[in-house]
C-alpha cells in the first residue's frame, strides 16, 4: 500500500508509522517495493523540509530541522525492517512447502513430488541469492535442503529402475533364438535375460523352473545371488520377494548400476508390465 508525503511533519511522522506498523507481519517481496518507494518520498519531503528550516537561524527552525532529522533516520532504519520482513516472508513460505514436499514424499506421487521439489529449490535459489540469513533461520533452509535431497534420490533412484525395466521388457520382446553383444562390456544380454527369467518365474510361483534356471548359472553369477540374499536376510526361493529382488540387484551388478533394491511394489509393477508386453505380442 502506497501512501502520499503530504509535508508536514506530524503527517509525515504517521505515515511512518503506518509503515513501522504494517512491517510487524511479514510482506511479500511486492509489498516490500512498494515500501521502498513510499519510503524514498518521505526521505526526500524530510530532507527538503529539513533543508528549508536551515535557512533561518531561530531557536524553533533549529528544533524542527532536528525533528526531521529524526525523520530522516528513522526512514533509514524503516529500510533495513522492510527487507527483514521480505526475508521471514519467504522464509515461512520455504518452511511451508518444505512441510508439503514431506507429505508428497509420503504419498509417492512422483509428478507431484518432481512439481513440489522444483519450487522449494526455486524458493531457496531466490532467497539465498539475494539475502544473507539469520542465524534463527539456518535450520529451517538445512531442513528444507535435507528434504530436497531425499526427494532428488527418490525420484533419481526411480528413474533408474525405469531404464532397467526398459532394458528387461525389451529382452522380454525379442525371440529365444536372438542375442546380441555388448559392446561396452563383456557380457552376454541372455546372462541378464536368465535372470530375469528366473525371477518372473519365481514371481508366478514356478519354482520348479526357477531352480532350474538358477542351477544353469555361471557360479560367479549364483554367488551374487546368494551375497545380495544374505544382505537381505533371505533365503533362496523360499522367500520369493527376496530372491527376485537378488536377481535383479545381481543384473544390476552385471550391467554396472550402482542401484538399491527394488521395493515388493517396484518388482510387482515390473511383472505387471511384462504381462502387458507378452499378452500384446500374442495373437488372438
Amino acid at each position: 500500500m502506497l501512501y502520499k508525503s503530504e509535508g508536514s511533519y506530524s503527517q509525515l511522522q504517521r505515515q511512518l508509522y503506518a509503515i513501522e506498523k504494517q512491517l510487524l507481519k511479514p510482506i511479500s517481496r511486492q509489498t516490500c517495493t512498494q515500501v521502498f518507494a513510499h519510503l524514498d518520498e518521505i526521505a526526500e519531503e524530510a530532507r527538503s523540509l529539513r533543508q528549508e528550516t536551515t535557512k533561518t537561524s531561530t531557536v524553533f527552525t533549529q528544533f524542527r530541522s532536528q525533528e526531521f532529522q529524526t525523520l530522516e533516520d528513522k526512514t533509514l532504519s524503516l529500510y533495513g525492517r522492510a527487507l527483514d520482513s521480505m526475508v521471514a516472508k519467504q522464509v515461512a513460505a520455504i518452511q511451508e512447502e518444505t512441510s508439503h514436499l514431506e507429505e508428497t514424499l509420503s504419498s509417492g506421487n512422483e509428478s507431484q513430488i518432481q512439481k513440489t521439489a522444483a519450487l522449494l529449490e526455486k524458493q531457496i535459489t531466490i532467497l539465498l541469492n539475494d539475502h544473507r540469513l539469520a542465524k534463527e533461520d539456518l535450520p529451517i533452509i538445512a531442513k528444507a535442503h535435507k528434504t530436497l535431497k531425499a526427494a532428488t534420490t527418490k525420484l533419481s533412484t526411480r528413474q533408474e529402475m525405469e531404464e532397467v525395466l526398459h532394458h528387461f521388457t525389451f529382452l522380454a520382446r525379442q525371440p529365444s533364438s536372438l542375442r546380441f553383444i555388448e559392446e561396452e562390456i563383456d557380457l552376454m544380454p541372455e546372462e541378464i535375460e536368465e535372470l530375469f527369467s528366473i525371477a518372473e518365474h519365481t514371481f508366478h510361483g514356478q519354482m520348479k523352473t526357477a531352480r532350474q534356471g538358477y542351477l544353469g548359472l555361471p557360479e560367479d553369477t549364483k554367488r551374487r545371488v546368494l551375497t545380495h540374499l544374505s544382505a537381505l536376510d533371505g533365503s533362496l526361493f523360499e522367500d520369493p520377494i527376496k530372491t527376485i529382488q537378488s536377481l535383479i540387484a545381481t543384473a544390476n551388478d552385471l550391467v554396472q548400476n550402482d542401484l538399491s533394491y527394488p521395493s515388493p511394489e517396484d518388482v510387482a509393477e515390473m511383472f505387471k508390465e511384462v504381462q502387458m508386453l507378452s499378452d500384446a505380442d500374442c495373437p488372438d
